[in-house]
């Protein structure tokens, strides 16, 4: 059972993400700019914390358009990577995140370094 469960986790990071050396940015998010970066990563945080299970739509879609004939075979192991991928960007936005971005003007989420939109309900 680990096995299987290490080499699903496993081809979903190796085959789902092909863009984990992209430093393409969208531009900052206009509240940042204002100063309230602290506040505005905290509160994407907790949303991200209580919608992260809307990965299994949002996923569900993504791969139907990006692979039509396989995506039965990709959906679950790009599931469990992008569920532990926004779970863990959320506690990390609400723990670790606001002080880092208070120190460096950093607030890019863990999201954005494999191409997920900061939020489930947004298009990557």
């Amino acid at each position: 059972m680990k096995k299987t469960m290490m080499l699903v986790i496993l081809t979903g990071i190796i085959f789902c993400r092909p863009g984990l050396a992209s430093e393409t940015s969208t531009g900052p998010d206009p509240d940042l700019r204002q100063g309230n970066n602290v506040k505005v990563v905290m509160a994407r945080g907790w949303k991200n914390f209580f919608t992260f299970p809307g990965e299994i739509v949002r996923t569900g879609q993504n791969e139907k358009q990006h692979h039509p004939k396989t995506w039965p075979l990709t959906y679950a192991p790009c599931l469990v990577s992008n569920v532990i991928i926004r779970a863990t960007s959320s506690l990390n936005d609400m723990f670790v995140l606001p002080t880092y971005v208070w120190a460096t003007k950093d607030p890019r989420p863990i999201t954005h370094f494999f191409d997920l939109p900061d939020y489930v309900w947004e298009k990557a």
